[in-house]
C-alpha cells in the first residue's frame, strides 16, 4: 500500500503507460515493478486505490464512449472480483453506434443483442449483470480461460443455473461450449421437475438442451471485429438482478 499522495495519477490523460502524468516510460515501470502503481488497460492505477470500485469505475469511465457498456472479465474486474485488468470488452447494442470500429490493443468491441435486464450500473458505469457476463464469458473465451472467470462470477453472486437458462435462449456462435462450460459450474442443473415450475436451484441433475423453440428467437447479426456473426435474443428473456 501506497499513499493517497499518488491519486494524483488518476487524474492522468490517457495514452498508456507512458504518458502518466507526464513521468518518463522508464520512472513508470519502476513505479509498477516497486507495486506503487498497477498495470490496467493502457494506463495504470496507484496501487492504494486499485481495489476501489470507484476508482475502477472512474478509470473506465475516462475511456469508454458513450451507450457502451462494459462486460466480459472488465466487468468482473470493476466489481472487484478480479485483480487484474487486461483486454476491456465494450459491448455496443446492436443498432448503436458506437464509435470506430478499430479497437486499440486494450479494448475489443462487440455488437451484440443485449437486453435492458441484461445491464446493470456500477459506480456510474454500465455493466452488463452477473448472470450476463458469465454467458459472454462461457461463448467468448476456451474453456482454460473461461474457468477461473466463471469461478470468481460465481463467487460474486452470479446464478449458474440462471446462466445457462440464458444462455439455452440466445443462438450464438460457440453457444454449445459455452453451455458446457457453464454446465461445471456447482449449481448450474436443474431437476425435471424444477424445470417444469420455473425454479433455479442448486442440484446436479441432468438439464435440458436447447429446449427452445425457434418461434420465441429473433434473428439478428452481430459484429465482432468487424466480423458479421449469426446473433439471436428471446423475445421474452429472462429478468435479472
Amino acid at each position: 500500500m501506497v499513499s493517497p499522495a499518488l491519486s494524483w495519477l488518476l487524474e492522468a490523460p490517457s495514452g498508456g503507460v507512458g504518458g502518466v502524468g507526464g513521468l518518463d516510460p522508464r520512472d513508470v515501470a519502476a513505479l509498477v515493478a516497486e507495486g506503487v502503481l498497477v498495470c490496467a488497460a493502457d494506463g495504470v492505477l496507484p496501487a492504494d486505490v486499485h481495489a476501489v470500485p470507484a476508482e475502477r469505475a472512474a478509470f473506465l469511465a475516462q475511456r469508454l464512449d458513450d451507450g457502451v457498456v462494459v462486460g466480459g472479465a472488465a466487468a468482473l474486474w470493476l466489481r472487484g472480483c478480479l485483480q487484474r485488468l487486461g483486454v476491456v470488452d465494450v459491448i455496443v447494442r446492436h443498432g448503436r453506434s458506437g464509435g470506430s470500429r478499430r479497437d486499440p490493443a486494450w479494448r475489443r468491441s462487440r455488437t451484440v443483442l443485449l437486453p435492458e435486464h441484461h445491464v446493470e450500473v456500477v459506480c456510474g458505469v454500465p455493466v452488463t449483470t452477473l448472470e450476463r457476463t458469465a454467458t459472454d464469458i462461457a461463448v467468448w473465451h476456451p474453456a482454460r480461460e473461461a474457468a477461473p472467470l466463471l469461478r470468481a462470477a460465481v463467487e460474486a453472486g452470479a446464478d449458474p443455473a440462471l446462466a445457462l437458462d440464458l444462455l439455452a435462449v440466445r443462438r450464438r456462435p460457440g453457444q454449445r461450449a459455452g453451455r458446457r462450460q457453464l454446465r461445471r459450474l456447482p449449481g448450474a442443473r436443474r431437476s425435471p421437475e424444477q424445470v417444469l415450475s420455473g425454479l433455479a436451484a442448486a442440484g446436479d441433475a441432468v438439464g435440458v438442451e436447447d429446449a427452445v423453440h425457434a418461434a420465441h428467437r429473433v434473428d439478428d447479426v452481430a459484429e465482432v471485429a468487424g466480423v458479421g456473426h449469426l446473433e439471436g435474443e428471446a423475445r421474452q428473456g429472462h429478468a435479472v438482478a
